[in-house]
């Protein structure tokens, strides 16, 4: 360990100096001063050079090396030392070394004791006030003083205040501490015989290490003994010793301790532990009975005394007599165990065994004795079961009579009414069974068919096992059971079986005979009704009270008769009907949404009697879609969904008992973009006058409303901009309904510059359409195209052409023909457009024949434009006869052919054209009127201004379209044909027009379907995107 005594060396120095003369100080260190006077403490501490020179004296002295020669310590006695022995430490210096310091190894860095001499005399600095010092002379240096505990390993040493580094050599104390005491434990030692028990005994600590021995009632234990020893951090040390112990018999009772020694001829004893060593009894118990021997009579009271000597504890017994557990009282001691059962005998002991077990928790098997017991039991019982004697007229029935145990075994009779019953008897042999050692029991069986005479007699029996002595059975009463033999009967109150809806109504249901009378049960429209029992004795009443409602309408109450013995079911039923108001059953969605072509299919069930009057209308117009009377059901089928099926809708159903049931939802169809109306806005092709206003107005069509709409204009040079509304003197208005859109582009005064195309393009959320006005100037129309003429006889002959671009004004055509060439030719009939590109066909309403030439003229304000004559022959249909009688036959079989393959074709087609056929006799009345109102309309359009002919625009595709499919308009009707088809259904509206009432004709329209949402103006394109007809329009 190192030690560091320097500064106490230091403290020490700097008082000795405090005695040290200013002359002596001069003289050691210099020649400058002179004079001599005495500084003490309080002036050392008042002038800085003072500690100036201390520290070079002390430098000077510590910087010298084994200046004074060797130090001695000794130690007396000796450094083997007992706990508090005074002994004495010398340290001897060859010089004076001004002090002498001792250290300990317990506290290296302060010394515990330092000396300094003077004049023989020790001045003490830092010593304890119970050590005694000597300093004889200034070279030696003594310390007296009793060894604590805490010196034990120490280190001690000494050294002095002018020796530098220099010490002495290292004294080593070992301090003896006798032990004071050993502990036992457990204190409580129990341990099962032949097992394994750890006792240990621990010393307190001490110096040295203490040895244990183990004692047994004063007998030395050597074996199954293992010691180990632990120290403490002053060196002193902990013995422990652990004895395996394995418990013997004969050692219980007997004391085991241990003691301790350090030092010969000293010991401590350990407290005392006493063995409790667990054993079993190692005899059998033994069963003694009062009175002695083992057979009685029945009631004698019998005691049982076992008894079993050994083990400890001792064993603790048990009684088990004829297979039950008994219950004795104890009368043991401390050394034997002994249980008394008291018993009355009866024949239940008979032949059985008693027990007495000894149980202990060491007993690999329990020890026990048993005795056989043997009773005389008199018979004293005998029953008749079953108790309650029921039987099935005409079925048999098995009657049992058995006695208890008794010996010996009894004989049993019959009797039915105090009359003996000696037929129809089986008996059988006494048996004994596992629970009647040695007793007989005997059981007798009669068996018998029910007799309906027989019903409500007595049946028992007797037994006998001593002569003049018997027992009589419980007595059982005949229960002859038969069904009834008629059906039940069910009367009504009031009477009557159709009632209104609310009336309560009595049911009784009655059937009589039997026994048991039946049990009566209703069932009404297939569920279990609860209803009001009135039966007596022999008459089987049900009361079923009903307040009548719809779900009882057409349906059965049924009584039906309950008996175990009916081979048949017995019931009687009655049919009710109820009148009641119509109830619309089907959850109908407020809203439905679907997408544009998507099919909707909305049913509608009611629930009424009488049969209801369906109706479907279509709110937006008040249109009645579908009507159906005498109906439980009606559909509304929607199978290719537009823009115009948007609305809300209303469902009716009335049968007149009551208000009307009523439920309205509404019908969303999702649909892009598209023209609606196309007779009522501008045409896609104007011509205006220079400085003329410009006003194209478009009606839409689209669910969800518009997202975006825009105006662009791309001038003759192609240059394009969008167009801003209130800039540039253009003005746009946008008006947005839920379904409609209409758009009107304005501008007062328009120059040539901006004469070129207008776009418009509408976006929501489904999809975008876009349409190209083409402005140019006013000029005459273009040659009508596709001029074509058909002659096949003088009744039929047929002109047809299509449409072109109108110049910017509204157009006619003028049929003219010729039967001298192509001159002189005579003006037949001025026909209105129908719209830009659409096909128009005419047939003269006067007979021609031989040669004929026809032009087409297109006429407006601005010109006119005739085109290219067409000719052909008509023959007259006499000369045709005569060759055509060779081809009859051919002709009649190639037109069946040829019509069945026209037919097929239709069907085919039906999804997508309509086909019209018109007798040539009644068109010509109607083109006759045609070619009026035609010649009006045209007079009426030349007398408008050309800013109104530009707002109307030229006829669109719709027209034809609507002329084609006349027969699913509802707008086409005649007053007398609306009149008469006010209660047509939707569903024959829809085999009227089939899917084409979102028909397109051209191919552009397919193409725009599949994302193409830009048109081009040609003289074969139609415009497309027009709702040309809708399901519910008036």
């Amino acid at each position: 360990m190192r030690i560091h005594p320097e500064e106490d060396k230091k403290r020490i120095f700097k008082n000795k100096m405090h005695r040290l003369s200013l002359c002596k100080c001069l003289l050691l260190l210099t020649p400058v001063f002179s004079g001599c006077y005495a500084i003490s403490g309080m002036d050392y501490q008042r002038y800085n050079f003072s500690s100036i020179i201390l520290n070079l004296i002390w430098v000077l002295v510590t910087q010298s090396q084994n200046i004074y020669g060797s130090i001695t310590l000794t130690v007396s006695p000796s450094s083997d030392v007992e706990l508090n022995q005074t002994v004495t430490l010398q340290c001897s210096f060859e010089s004076n070394p001004i002090a002498a310091l001792f250290y300990s190894s317990r506290n290296p860095t302060s010394s515990f004791c330092a000396l300094e001499s003077s004049g023989g005399v020790c001045k003490q600095s830092v010593c304890s006030s119970n050590y005694i010092t000597s300093c004889p002379d200034d070279t030696t240096y003594s310390v007296q003083y009793p060894v604590p505990q805490s010196w034990n390993g120490a280190t001690v040493f000494c050294t002095g205040l002018l020796t530098g580094n220099e010490r002495s050599t290292n004294i080593t104390f070992s301090v003896t501490v006798l032990v004071t005491s050993v502990t036992l434990t457990p204190s409580q030692i129990t341990v099962d015989v032949s097992k394994q028990t750890t006792l240990t005994c621990q010393t307190d600590y001490c110096n040295p290490a203490a040895i244990i021995t183990w004692y047994k009632s004063s007998t030395v234990i050597s074996s199954q003994v293992t010691s180990t020893t632990d120290s403490n951090s002053d060196g002193f040390h902990r013995t422990t010793s652990i004895l395996t112990y394995t418990g013997v018999a004969v050692d219980n009772g007997q004391q085991v301790y241990c003691r301790a020694s350090n030092r010969q001829g000293q010991q401590v004893e350990s407290n005392r532990g006493l063995l409790n060593v667990k054993h079993p009894p190692s005899s059998d118990p033994v069963i003694t009975a009062s009175p002695p021997g083992l057979q009685y009579d029945s009631g004698t009271r019998v005691n049982l005394t076992c008894q079993l000597s050994g083990g400890n504890p001792i064993a603790t017994l048990s009684w088990r007599c004829k297979g039950v557990d008994m219950t004795g009282i104890n009368q043991s001691n401390s050394y034997t165990a002994v249980s008394v059962l008291s018993l009355v005998m009866d024949s239940s002991y008979n032949n059985r065994q008693c027990t007495c077990t000894a149980n202990h928790r060491l007993l690999s098997t329990p020890k026990s004795t048993s005795v056989t017991l043997v009773v005389n039991v008199l018979v004293t019982s005998v029953t008749l079961t079953p108790v309650h004697i029921t039987v099935d007229v005409s079925k048999q029935l098995t009657l049992t009579c058995r006695t208890d145990y008794c010996n010996p075994a009894a004989n049993i009779t019959w009797y039915k009414s105090s009359t003996v019953i000696s037929s129809q008897i089986t008996s059988k042999a006494t048996i004994t069974d596992s629970y009647s050692n040695g007793l007989h029991r005997t059981t007798s069986v009669l068996t018998c068919i029910g007799v309906v005479g027989d019903n409500g007699q007595q049946v028992y029996c007797r037994a006998s096992n001593i002569q003049g002595q018997q027992v009589e059975s419980n007595r059982g009463l005949l229960n002859i059971r038969y069904p009834p033999s008629t059906d039940p009967v069910i009367t009504v109150s009031p009477p009557g079986l159709q009632y209104d809806n609310g009336t309560r109504v009595s049911l009784t249901c009655q059937l009589s005979g039997g026994n048991p009378i039946v049990t009566l049960s209703w069932r009404c429209k297939g569920v279990g009704m609860t209803e009001t029992n009135q039966s007596n004795s022999t008459t089987a009443v049900s009361v079923l009270s009903l307040v009548l409602d719809s779900s009882y309408n057409n349906r059965q109450c049924t009584c039906t008769a309950n008996h175990r013995l009916l081979t048949s079911t017995k019931s009687d039923s009655v049919l009710l009907t109820v009148f009641y108001n119509n109830v619309i059953t089907s959850n109908l969605n407020a809203e439905y949404v679907i997408s544009e072509h998507g099919r909707l299919q909305i049913h509608c069930d009611v629930v009424g009697n009488p049969l209801s009057t369906i109706t479907w209308l279509f709110v937006q117009n008040n249109t009645v879609v579908k009507n159906e009377s005498n109906v439980s059901s009606s559909s509304l089928d929607i199978t290719s969904a537009n823009c115009l099926d948007h609305g809300s809708y209303k469902v009716t159903a009335e049968n007149g008992k009551g208000p009307a049931a009523v439920r309205t939802y509404r019908v969303a169809v999702r649909c892009k973009p598209r023209l609606y109306e196309i007779d009522s806005q501008t045409s896609e092709k104007l011509g205006i006058g220079n400085n003329e206003s410009l006003q194209i107005f478009v009606k839409f069509l689209l669910y969800p409303p518009g997202t975006q709409t825009q105006w662009k204009f791309t001038g003759k040079n192609n240059q394009s901009n969008v167009i801003e509304n209130n800039k540039d003197g253009y003005r746009v208005t946008d008006t947005k309904g839920e379904i409609k859109q209409n758009v009107t582009l304005y501008k007062s005064s328009v120059n040539v510059e901006e004469f070129g195309s207008y776009t418009i393009t509408v976006q929501n959320d489904v999809g975008t359409f876009s349409r190209i006005y083409h402005v140019d100037s006013a000029r005459r129309p273009s040659l009508p195209a596709n001029v074509t003429l058909i002659c096949d006889n003088p009744s039929h002959v047929e002109l047809s052409w299509i449409s072109n671009f109108n110049g910017g004004d509204s157009q006619t055509f003028k049929i003219s023909y010729s039967t001298a060439g192509e001159s002189s030719y005579k003006d037949l009939e001025i026909i209105s457009d129908k719209g830009y590109g659409i096909l128009h066909s005419y047939t003269p309403s006067i007979e021609l024949q031989g040669a004929v030439w026809f032009t087409v003229t297109a006429s407006n304000l601005f010109g006119k434009s005739t085109s290219d004559a067409v000719n052909c022959i008509i023959i007259k249909i006499e000369e045709k006869a005569s060759h055509q009688t060779e081809t009859v036959v051919g002709s009649v079989v190639s037109s069946v052919a040829f019509i069945v393959a026209v037919t097929v074709l239709v069907i085919f087609l039906r999804r997508r054209y309509t086909c019209s056929c018109t007798c040539k006799i009644k068109m010509k009345i109607e083109r006759i009127h045609e070619n009026v109102k035609a010649t009006d309309l045209s007079k009426d359009e030349s007398q408008n201004s050309l800013a109104e002919q530009n707002v109307l625009g030229e006829r669109s595709v719709y027209e034809e379209l609507k002329e084609r499919e006349t027969g699913n308009q509802y707008q086409e009707l005649s007053t007398k044909e609306k009149e008469e088809s006010k209660t047509e259904t939707y569903e024959s509206i829809q085999r009227v027009s089939g899917d084409s009432k979102y028909e397109e004709l051209s191919t552009v329209s397919k193409k725009q379907d599949q994302g193409d949402q830009t048109y081009y103006n040609s003289q074969t394109v139609t415009p497309t995107d027009v709702y040309v007809n809708t399901s519910f329009q008036n």
